[in-house]
Order: structure tokens, then C-alpha cells, then sequence
């Protein structure tokens, strides 16, 4: 028991390594079985705390307020890794990485749109919104 306990902990550990480095590697990171929706970002982010942990009870509490409002925008809190995030009064480094990717992915859709028109026209003429992170 004892030794799956620190297994666990020390497995968790690395999650945000971890998600950095298929982020980099791949294009793509999953998380808690989750695909994250803007894993250059994340990895971006974490990169630039040189992999320290972002979220914590109070803050984590925001974030899901936000997303629980998010269907007024006509979005889906499902697509923010909502299913996941629930009882957060200490946040895992799993979690950790879903709350910053939710942040980052909600934040894309809320300036540009949750559909990219490029994605749907090849010869979309209006050029999108450019907004980078302040991170």
C-alpha cells in the first residue's frame, strides 16, 4: 500500500514535465486522459516558470466559476476539462496543467472564436485576431 502511495506521488509528479515534453515532441499532450487544447501554450507557460505549479484553491475556484458561465457565450464547459475539475482545495499537478490549459484555450476562444474560420475556407479573407499571451 505504502508503495503505491509514493508510486502515485511520484508519478504525478512529472505531469507537467511530462505534458511539456509531448507538447514539444508531439504537437500534442494528454493529461488525466484529456487532450489539451492548446498544448504549445501550455508548454510555453510552464516553460517560462521553469515547470512550477500555476493554480492554487482560490484561483483554481475562479477559473471554474468561469467556466461554469461559459454556455452564456454559446461555449461548452466541457471542452475547458470541466468533467475533471472538481473538488480542487489542493490541486494536483494533473489538474494543474487542465486548469492552465483551460485558461489558455478559453482565453483563444473568447478573442477569436471558438471556430477558426482558416479551419473551415482555405481562401478566408479577413485575417484573425493575433493575441499572445502575456506570459
Amino acid at each position: 500500500m505504502i508503495l503505491a502511495i509514493a508510486l502515485t506521488a511520484a508519478l504525478e509528479s512529472n505531469a507537467i514535465e511530462e505534458a511539456v515534453v509531448a507538447a514539444r515532441e508531439h504537437g500534442k499532450a494528454i493529461v488525466a486522459g484529456e487532450t489539451l487544447g492548446s498544448p504549445l501554450d501550455t508548454a510555453k507557460f510552464y516553460e517560462q516558470r521553469e515547470l512550477a505549479p500555476a493554480w492554487d484553491g482560490a484561483n483554481a475556484a475562479a477559473l471554474l466559476r468561469v467556466i461554469d458561465r461559459v454556455a452564456e457565450d454559446g461555449l461548452d464547459p466541457v471542452d475547458y476539462h470541466r468533467a475533471l475539475l472538481t473538488d480542487l482545495a489542493e490541486v494536483s499537478q494533473d489538474e494543474d496543467v487542465l486548469l492552465t490549459d483551460a485558461f489558455l484555450t478559453l482565453s483563444d476562444h473568447f478573442v477569436r472564436g471558438r471556430v477558426h474560420p482558416e479551419s473551415l475556407i482555405a481562401d478566408w479573407c479577413i485575417p484573425p485576431k493575433r493575441f499572445d499571451m502575456p506570459f
